[in-house]
C-alpha cells in the first residue's frame, strides 16, 4: 500500500515539473511579446505549486487513514 502511495506521490511531482518546464520554455518561444510570457510562467508556476500541494494532501491523508487503520 505504501508503495502505490510513494509511486502516486513521484508521478504527481514529476507530472508537475514537466508541465511547468513545458509552459514556461515551450509555449514562450511561439510567443513576441514579454507580458503573455510573463503570464505564462505565473500560470506554469501557480500549477506546479497546486499539483505538488495536491500530493502532499494525498500523502498526509492516507498516511493519516494508515495510522488509524
Amino acid at each position: 500500500m505504501k508503495k502505490r502511495i510513494l509511486i502516486v506521490v513521484v508521478f504527481l511531482i514529476i507530472s508537475a515539473v514537466a508541465f511547468g518546464y513545458f509552459v514556461t520554455h515551450r509555449i514562450p518561444a511561439n510567443i513576441e511579446s514579454k507580458g503573455t510570457e510573463e503570464m505564462t510562467v505565473m500560470i506554469s508556476l501557480a500549477t506546479a505549486v497546486v499539483s505538488l500541494a495536491t500530493a502532499i494532501v494525498t500523502l498526509i491523508t492516507t498516511w493519516r487513514k494508515g495510522q488509524k487503520g
